[in-house]
């Protein structure tokens, strides 16, 4: 009977290599060789033990009574670069490397009638490298033969992504200082708009050219550190150049009678005023005035109630002092073919062109208190707004009980006697009347009844004539 064999599979990164795998095998040991491709590491190999010799894997499979399966596992080998220091770096205390913390010592130092040349090999990838020298005289993000870093204190540091020569250690002149901008800004590198467009947040070194560019319905653009601020001026497109510091290019907007009546414009804790009267568009004043209420008259001459902070959009803020009013219940004011109700405001118009009516029914009078019977010997009727912060409310009124001794039931239920040629009362309250004997009560609720020398009827949303 002839001796029993097996299968020896060998798959690499989970397939089979059938030029590796072997067939029909006795129990015993074999060799299995493998090739690692260039660009590739060996990662792992299960099923065997194994040897590495540069890119050859030898891997023994002892066979006992059974298939077995060899599994190679490989991946992509990072990339390797090299540092190569020279000059300012090598010519008086050689610049110390250090490789993902570690120092490294160079691979290569050679000596020249110009100097000595320190060649670092072998520097993965993504490593962080860092230089210590004491010409290092730059402090910020720099560019060094075509790497972004980093110079603080004597140090430079980058991420190693390519191959790097380093001759000439930065000073404060190869300092890089970002140029951040947003809505209605553009930035080109150069003096005009045919340079390269660049993205906010490009870092630059000083005295770079670039030319703002602002759109169209934008006032003008500033730059600061910060956005928040107000600005004495306005700049229109044009060419300038990276200062030593990391600015912001902002479109603004003017932000006009910022002190009108008293009133106190800031963002955050800067005051806006005539001269410094420019903020950028986004930014949200706050304005404050004891005696009035403020608007903006680009949104109107009539607008809702405001908390007393503008958002500063292109157009910028023209602002103006406002009366303050609310129409009750049944109330509408109008103007321009607008009506407007609730709680409003109203600046830069005089107040008497806006109307006001009380609906069907209704008569219009300033609220002066809480009461909802109001008798005045002059004509209360408002048709128009007065200057001022006033509410104004819907009533109805009640018409020749004047002269019949009139009282109305009060809220501890008592008869309280009306003085005044004209009575008032509160649209949507129901009240209780009585007078001395009338011939006649049109328009009160349920009627009217006479008994005991007076007449007795309830006024409730309509107007009631008495006839003596």
């Amino acid at each position: 009977m002839p001796p029993a064999t097996y299968d020896i599979t060998v798959k690499v990164n989970g397939v089979e290599d059938t030029k590796l795998s072997l067939k029909d095998k006795e129990a015993g040991t074999y060799t299995v060789e493998y090739t690692l491709p260039a660009g590739q590491n060996l990662t792992s190999v299960t099923g065997g033990t194994y040897t590495v010799d540069g890119q050859k894997v030898t891997i023994t499979v002892p066979v006992t009574n059974a298939d077995v399966t060899v599994e190679i596992t490989t991946d992509k080998a990072p990339a390797v670069y090299t540092l190569t220091l020279k000059g300012e770096y090598t010519n008086n205390t050689p610049a110390t490397v250090y490789v993902n913390g570690v120092v490294k010592t160079a691979d290569e130092s050679t000596a020249t009638i110009d100097g000595t040349t320190n060649v670092y090999k072998n520097i993965v990838e993504g490593a962080i490298v860092i230089i210590a020298d004491d010409e290092i005289l730059a402090n910020g993000n720099i560019v060094v033969d075509g790497v972004n870093a980093t110079a603080k204190n004597g140090r430079l540091s980058f991420t190693m992504s390519k191959d790097v020569t380093l001759t000439a250690a930065p000073t404060a002149v190869d300092n890089l200082y970002t140029v951040t901008f947003g809505e209605g800004i553009t930035i080109y590198k150069g003096t005009n708009t045919t340079g390269e467009k660049i993205a906010s947040g490009t870092a630059l070194t000083k005295g770079t050219d670039i030319y703002v560019d602002v759109e169209d319905g934008y006032t003008g653009w500033c730059r600061a550190s910060t956005t928040e601020g107000a600005f004495s001026s306005a700049a229109a497109d044009k060419a300038v150049s990276v200062r030593s510091s990391n600015d912001v290019y902002f479109a603004v907007a003017e932000i006009q009678n910022a002190n009108i009546n008293g009133t106190v414009t800031k963002v955050g804790d800067v005051v806006v005023d005539g001269t410094n009267k420019y903020v950028a568009v986004g930014e949200s004043v706050t304005v404050t005035n004891d005696n009035y209420a403020v608007i903006d008259l680009n949104n109107g001459n009539i607008q809702e109630a405001n908390n007393g902070i503008f958002e500063v959009t292109k157009t910028g803020l023209n602002l103006t002092t406002a009366f303050s009013y609310t129409l009750g219940e049944g109330v509408t004011a109008t103007y321009s073919g607008k009506s407007y109700t609730g709680d409003i405001l109203v600046g830069g118009i005089s107040t008497s062109g806006v109307s006001l009516a009380g609906g069907a029914g209704l008569t219009v009078i300033e609220k002066t208190s809480n009461a909802d019977v109001i008798a005045n010997n002059s004509n209360l009727a408002k048709t128009a707004l007065d200057d001022g912060n006033k509410t104004y409310i819907a009533v109805v009124k009640v018409t020749g009980a004047n002269t019949l001794a009139p009282a109305y039931k009060n809220s501890k239920g008592e008869w309280a006697p009306i003085s005044g040629t004209n009575i008032y009362v509160v649209a949507n309250a129901e009240v209780e009347f009585r007078c001395n004997a009338a011939t006649k009560v049109e328009g009160a609720k349920e009627g009217s009844v006479s008994t005991d020398g007076y007449t007795y009827f309830t006024v409730a949303g309509n107007d009631v004539t008495v006839t003596p």
